[in-house]
């Protein structure tokens, strides 16, 4: 198994991140349903630039990663900036790297800065899971059509006795999109991969689904999350919805037990319920030079000291996240053990028992990677401290925005030095980005 690798490294801590803010994520078909994708960025964008007292005008970009927002918007950055009151002469990006879509958002400002192109850029990701289209066959494509184009009563009549009930059988666009062209696996099958290969167990994948949940509880409980949210008022009534509804008071092991493998026939250990929810929400970031923060007067949250994106085996594309974590520790001149939190994607829990486990293994170093010894192993107390998308949900193109923010903030709150941000990207790839707490 081989990887190949772009990214950077740093020189002199160029880049900052001021501060970021979220929505708060829900269920698809839930309480954010009625917003659009653009609705849901403009939220935190336009909240985020008041509290911090930075003016609209002061924005030289906004980029934002979205894994489904096309069929909707051709480009929900530049939809969302301007609705939230950025200048229509500052340009905006939509980016596109699955579940990695909104960390590569974030790497791309930074670029950006670290080459003189900018100074203070918006970067994130936003992702509707409600909003997304239904797909019909191109045979039932073919006969709407006709029935829409047909210019006669009779040739209507003609065009409409063709369909049949099967044409009325539409499946949602995330279904298709979630299957893996390059494989045809979707991503319970290559969950379901890994926990064969790695010999992960049920109820390994359950507790550490329960887990999630019991954190993300807590965290909830503590006013964590809150501290990085922003209210949304949803149609059709516009009440404000205020926290995220994934994490579950009442989850056990014993419920989770109980729910059905999502491999065909029912023979698996991947379910519904040690997996991430389809989800909708938006997470920002204000990233900027230093002379820039300075100029602002900001303490930075944190700074960007490196950062990778891999590609790698599309048939294991769970473990994206190690190679990309090994590739931006290299850049960095760091190792597993310099680092005081971790963050890495839920999208589902043999995905990450696998990246943990194959970190830990001298075997698989010397296989896959080209090391004599072992990266080495993760503190399960200083990853996902807060819950994972297991519990908090996945709106795809926003979740590893998500994952920085909710890193930074740990650090400043654990009074913690560096961390680690890694996703899956889909067919194989990965991405990952190591983060310091700015004193």
């Amino acid at each position: 198994m081989t990887a190949t690798q772009e990214g950077s490294g740093p020189v002199d801590r160029p880049v900052v991140i001021l501060a970021g803010l979220r929505t708060p994520f829900a269920a698809a078909g839930t309480a954010l349903a009625g917003v659009e994708p653009a609705e849901l960025a403009r939220r935190p964008i336009e909240e985020l630039l008041l509290r911090e007292g930075i003016p609209a005008e002061a924005v030289e970009e906004v980029i934002l990663g979205s894994a489904f927002s096309a069929p909707l918007e051709a480009d929900v950055a530049r939809s969302a900036a301007l609705r939230a009151g950025i200048p229509a002469a500052v340009p905006a990006a939509t980016i596109q790297r699955g579940s990695a879509s909104g960390l590569e958002a974030i790497i791309a400002a930074e670029e950006r800065i670290r080459t003189g192109a900018a100074q203070l850029v918006i970067a994130g990701g936003v992702d509707s899971l409600s909003a997304l289209p239904l797909l019909f066959s191109s045979t039932a494509r073919g006969k709407l059509l006709a029935l829409s184009r047909a210019d006669s009563i009779l040739r209507k009549i003609l065009a409409a006795v063709r369909l049949r009930p099967s044409d009325f059988l539409p499946h949602q666009a995330i279904e298709a999109v979630d299957v893996d062209s390059l494989t045809g696996l979707d991503r319970c099958e290559s969950a379901e991969r890994l926990a064969r290969e790695f010999d992960i167990a049920r109820l390994e994948q359950d507790e550490l689904s329960l887990d999630s949940h019991h954190r993300a509880l807590k965290a909830a409980v503590e006013g964590y999350l809150a501290e990085e949210t922003v209210e949304v008022h949803a149609p059709p009534r516009y009440l404000a919805v205020v926290e995220d509804n994934g994490p579950r008071k009442g989850q056990s092991l014993g419920a989770l037990s109980r729910l059905r493998s999502s491999a065909a026939g029912g023979h698996g250990t991947v379910t519904a319920g040690n997996t991430s929810p389809a989800t909708d929400g938006a997470a920002v970031l204000l990233i900027a030079s230093r002379a820039k923060a300075e100029e602002l007067g900001k303490r930075p949250l944190g700074a960007i000291v490196a950062h990778a994106s891999v590609g790698g085996d599309a048939e294991r594309r769970g473990l994206g996240p190690v190679f990309a974590a090994v590739r931006a520790l290299e850049l960095s001149g760091l190792s597993l053990a310099d680092l005081d939190r971790f963050e890495f994607h839920e999208s589902s829990a043999a995905e990450v028992l696998a990246c943990r486990k194959a970190l830990a293994s001298r075997e698989f170093a010397r296989r896959a990677l080209g090391r004599d010894e072992a990266v080495g192993e993760i503190d399960p107390e200083k990853l996902n401290v807060h819950g994972g998308a297991i519990a908090l949900g996945h709106p795809v193109g926003a979740s590893a925005a998500r994952q920085v923010l909710t890193l930074l903030l740990e650090l400043r709150r654990a009074d913690r030095v560096r961390g680690l941000v890694a996703s899956t990207a889909g067919g194989g790839q990965g991405a990952a980005m190591v983060l310091e707490r700015v004193e």
